[in-house]
């Protein structure tokens, strides 16, 4: 019996499970069979099981975190990678290390992670594993998640609750489901997201047409935007405000500053400390001294002078902002293991989360917890 918790196999007559604990079914509720299709009901690219409105309204927020943030993460990461290595050659510094580790984690095309997240009184947790594969184009991945914490209704005033749940990515679908003890069924949530996913890979191969050392090639940038957002860049009407090859050099001056021990210090409060084998990073933003340099860095590249006004307009009043809310109160530190990702942490005045990283480069799916996932992808 395998545990649909973490997927550790158990003896069959165990009620626990021995790796994590968790109660153990023998219908963990992972396994559907072709007689279970008649339940699905298909609406907008959704997927759910005999699902009432209560249900719908009880695990919409938690499909739509996960859905709007796990898989946007991946693409970003791929294509920050991909835009920030191809600038990063002639300058070597802090910044550098950090996104020479995402790029090597994310090339080792397999890891493992954990995620938790608090705030306030409420957490998510998540963890998994994910299996890139970069010759044919494919994600696949699968894991668990657990929210807990208070919720505040009218009538029955203030409780607790806890709800638990998987996930995964296999053939282009994405999936979420859990199961439910009141009604011991499965109930699933599915998104065809192939095109994401064929996009990410896409962008990542294509880079090199739009960006080089020297940096980018608006044309085919513009080109490249237009065809992922299905909105047209006309580079002369963006060369009304700023010229696009001053925008270049402030670009790498950018970078150039970002790499910098001083300029981070004095703009980040960065640190740097090593500690049991891993270097972490540290930065907590200054917004006045930001907006100083960025103001530096940036301006000659503006040429429209109204445009310059209203963006230094603009700047001064997010310092302002940022200086009096708590949310802009960021802290970040990003710990690096033997050249790849080990984990990060964020957090500002309502909002903690870390993320740690291992068996990069040597992650497996567990075949029958998978098997057992696949299934329920295959149905939707």
């Amino acid at each position: 019996m395998f545990c649909n918790k973490c997927g550790k196999e158990n003896n069959e007559d165990s009620r626990f499970c021995s790796s994590c604990g968790a109660e153990l079914k023998k219908d963990n509720g992972t396994h559907i069979t072709e007689d279970d299709v008649d339940m699905f009901v298909f609406d907008d690219d959704t997927v759910n099981v005999n699902e009432t409105k209560a249900d719908k309204t009880e695990k919409k927020n938690s499909k739509k975190r996960f859905l709007c943030f796990f898989i946007p993460v991946i693409a970003v990461i791929l294509i920050a990678v991909i835009i920030v290595s191809a600038v990063i050659a002639p300058y070597y510094g802090p910044m550098t290390k950090i996104m020479k580790a995402v790029e090597k984690t994310v090339n080792a095309e397999s890891f493992s992670f954990k995620l938790k997240a608090t705030e306030d009184d409420d957490v998510f947790e998540l963890e998994g594993t994910i299996i890139l594969d970069f010759k044919k184009k494919d994600i696949t991945m699968y894991g668990t998640y657990t929210e807990s914490g208070t919720h505040y209704d009218y009538y029955d005033g203030e409780y607790e609750y806890i709800n638990e749940g998987y996930f995964g990515i296999y053939d282009g679908i994405f999936f979420e489901g859990y199961y439910d003890d009141d009604v011991h069924e499965d109930k699933v949530y599915g998104n065809d997201i192939s095109e994401v996913v064929e996009t990410c890979f896409e962008t990542y191969e294509e880079s090199g047409d739009y960006i080089s050392s020297k940096g980018f090639d608006y044309d085919k940038l513009f080109e490249k935007i237009s065809d992922l957002t299905g909105e047209d860049i006309d580079r002369d009407d963006v060369e009304e405000y700023v010229d696009l090859e001053i925008l270049n050099d402030s670009l790498k001056e950018a970078w150039k500053s970002l790499n910098n021990k001083k300029w981070l210090e004095e703009n980040l409060n960065y640190e740097k400390k090593r500690d049991d084998g891993v270097t972490y990073y540290s930065f907590e933003p200054d917004y006045d001294a930001l907006a100083r340099s960025a103001e530096e860095i940036f301006s000659d590249a503006i040429v429209d002078d109204d445009f310059k006004d209203l963006s230094e307009s603009g700047l001064d009043e997010i310092v302002d902002e940022a200086k009096d809310d708590d949310d802009f109160d960021i802290n970040a530190t990003i710990g690096i293991k033997k050249g790849c990702l080990h984990e990060a942490t964020f957090k500002n005045g309502w909002l903690k989360a870390k993320i740690e990283f291992s068996e990069v480069g040597s992650a497996k799916l567990n075949e029958k917890v998978l098997q057992e996932y696949v299934d329920i992808a295959r149905l939707i």
